[in-house]
């Protein structure tokens, strides 16, 4: 129990320059876009908690990885309990946490009598009464809290999602998301995590044209690349934090960890 007390020393004042806090981030988009491989690219050793998603194939070269299967929200609970004990890992990565309210969903579902969730189809409008999404969204709020403490670097990955008017997944009507385009979770906990990570990153790829001159003609040509949102957009939801002074841009190509940080910090 927290009590009043007169002691100067009580809390401690320090320079904002020498504060240091862990790193959380919050890095969506759709299947295939990078987003399993950029998380690879972050502080080793790095673990992954690989829930229901088996994306780990990409990065099955990179070295200093561990990876565990998550296959129930026991097991995602216990995985916590576990880190908050002893943690060797630099970086956890979460992947995916759309992946983490599934498990959430089943596990409020699993507390109904048996002939009452029977046929029941996850995910979709009416599948869960609003007590059961605020219990999922209890669940969901009270993790990303905990987990995005637990290493210097923590990341949550998700699907993404496109959001139009009147959509009610959680039937929570105070609940809204703007810009349009985001982390694939329910709306109450989509403001959570959006408000609780350093940083939110969408992953996309882009068609890049180009021309060049051949013999006195005009050659066009058009490559794939992977490339990520961090700037301020209208559409997608992204967020940085940053001094003031740093401009960032639209996005990055072939995008890693040490980019990002490099472009943040004004480097």
């Amino acid at each position: 129990m927290l009590r009043d007390t007169d002691d100067e020393d009580d809390v401690p004042i320090r320079a904002i320059a020498d504060v240091q806090r862990t790193r959380s981030w919050a890095i969506y988009g759709r299947s295939g876009t990078g987003k399993t491989t950029f998380a690879s690219t972050f502080p080793t050793p790095i673990l992954f908690l690989d829930v229901r998603d088996e994306g780990t194939d990409s990065i099955s070269d990179v070295k200093n990885c561990d990876c565990a299967d998550i296959e129930t929200w026991a097991q995602f609970e216990r995985m916590y309990d576990r880190l908050r004990k002893k943690n060797k890992y630099a970086t956890i990565v979460i992947d995916t946490f759309t992946q983490v309210e599934r498990l959430a969903q089943r596990y409020v579902l699993n507390k109904r009598p048996a002939n009452k969730r029977e046929n029941v189809e996850l995910g979709r409008w009416g599948s869960l009464t609003r007590r059961e999404w605020g219990d999922v969204s209890s669940l969901l709020k009270d993790r990303i809290d905990d987990y995005r403490h637990l290493a210097d670097d923590v990341v949550f990955i998700c699907q993404e999602r496109v959001r139009k008017d009147g959509d009610d997944d959680d039937d929570n009507e105070d609940d809204t998301v703007d810009p349009e385009v985001g982390p694939a979770v329910i709306k109450s906990v989509a403001l959570v995590l959006n408000a609780n990570v350093n940083m939110i990153c969408n992953t996309c790829i882009k068609q890049i044209k180009t021309t060049k001159m051949v013999d006195g003609r005009k050659i066009k040509k058009s490559k794939r690349e992977y490339c990520m949102r961090i700037g301020p957009n209208s559409t997608y939801i992204t967020k940085v934090r940053k001094p003031k002074s740093i401009i960032l841009p639209d996005y990055i190509i072939d995008p890693d960890y040490d980019m990002v940080l490099d472009i943040v910090e004004g480097k």
